[in-house]
């Protein structure tokens, strides 16, 4: 059984913060939601976009992410699907509930960094929403990045056959 979440806002920025409802304007006129994402490389996450420190993580950020395959996405997106896939079906029951309070709680989303999503949206659907930055961090709805990795296992099925033949 599947779990709905479209109760759950798609992309939100780290405060929970639903970024598809916002208007391109709150984004140009200062910068004002995103302070509320967070940088990737910062302490301090609550820097105004240009800045020097969100600049700073967005070219860390961008040279992490830039050698990334096809494959490498997919192993990413599965691993973080994964992980929050098992976190929110032991919430379920009463002792998987106890162990996520020790591990972590079970969220509907994925943390991504902006510069992969944005190079997934442009992967999959040639344009990225306004609103995603380089040098921060957002959160992907659970089924919607299932549906990432869906689209990046081709690459990383072909890799692994390639793989298995020249063994």
């Amino acid at each position: 059984m599947n779990p709905d979440f479209s109760q759950y806002p798609a992309i939100c920025g780290l405060d929970g913060i639903d970024l598809s409802v916002q208007s391109q304007e709150a984004f140009e006129a200062f910068g004002a939601l995103a302070p509320k994402l967070g940088t990737v490389a910062s302490v301090d996450r609550y820097q105004v976009k240009g800045s020097d420190q969100a600049g700073r993580g967005a070219r860390i950020e961008r040279l992490a992410f830039a050698g990334m395959t096809a494959v490498d996405v997919y192993i990413f997106l599965f691993r973080k699907t994964a992980m929050a896939r098992e976190a929110w079906e032991r919430s379920r029951h009463f002792w998987g509930r106890m162990y996520n309070v020790l591990a972590g709680p079970a969220k509907a989303h994925i943390e991504v960094p902006g510069h992969l999503l944005i190079r997934m949206f442009e992967d999959t659907a040639g344009q990225a929403p306004y609103f995603l930055q380089p040098g921060y961090s957002y959160q992907l709805r659970l089924d919607y990045a299932e549906a990432f990795a869906d689209l990046y296992k081709t690459p990383y099925d072909a890799a692994v056959a390639r793989e298995k033949m020249t063994l």
